[in-house]
């Protein structure tokens, strides 16, 4: 009988141990809880105050973080202006056809204001809590946006048929895809089908 005695207050004192390590578990639970709802806190405190395009945003090779609208498009242009693309060709090849364009004659040039647009709509978010989860992910990752160029698209669909012209075989209507037990039809489209 003396062994079961001695048994009991054994398992009492483990029984104890085992409260006291679940209740020091529940504590660092609560604990890191709390300092996440904290550390989300201060980054939607931050958020709602910042009034900055949002950290980590590039244009280009240009970090834009933090600037407004007008100095970050003042940025863009000291960075893509025209001169830099000014002479500049762009090469166009089809089997043994090629050609260098012109960007002079396609009328490229960089929109920034369009880049600067791309940036600030980055840095939006349509409320408090969408926005706070917007800063911390631009805290700790990069977006990058490429500069925007524009040109005269008939221009440049003119001399990609000049490229492509002799080897169109016809119009096409549908794209499609071929799939494993399946056509998948994509719609319509304005294109020409050429051999290769």
């Amino acid at each position: 009988m003396a062994e079961k005695q001695e048994a009991t207050p054994q398992r009492s004192g483990d029984a104890r141990q085992n409260r006291k390590r679940g209740k020091a578990g529940r504590l660092v639970l609560v604990l890191v809880v709390l300092l996440l709802v904290l550390a989300l806190g201060g980054i939607g405190v931050y958020a709602s105050l910042y009034e900055g395009i949002f950290p980590n945003t590039y244009i280009g090779d240009c970090d834009v973080s933090g600037m407004s609208q007008a100095e970050a498009l003042e940025r863009l242009n000291e960075t893509y202006y025209q001169e830099k693309i000014q002479g500049g060709l762009l090469p166009l090849s089809y089997k043994k056809t090629r050609t260098d364009l012109s960007l002079d004659d396609l009328e490229v040039a960089f929109d920034n204001h369009a880049s600067v647009d791309a940036a600030v709509e980055k840095s939006r978010y349509p409320n408090i809590i969408a926005r706070t989860f917007g800063m911390a992910k631009h805290l700790f990752t990069e977006t990058r946006i490429d500069p925007v160029l524009s040109y005269d698209e008939e221009k440049l669909e003119n001399a990609v048929l000049s490229v492509v012209g002799e080897h169109e075989v016809e119009p096409v209507g549908y794209t499609f895809e071929i799939q494993e037990k399946q056509v998948v039809l994509h719609g319509k489209v304005n294109g020409i089908k050429a051999e290769y």
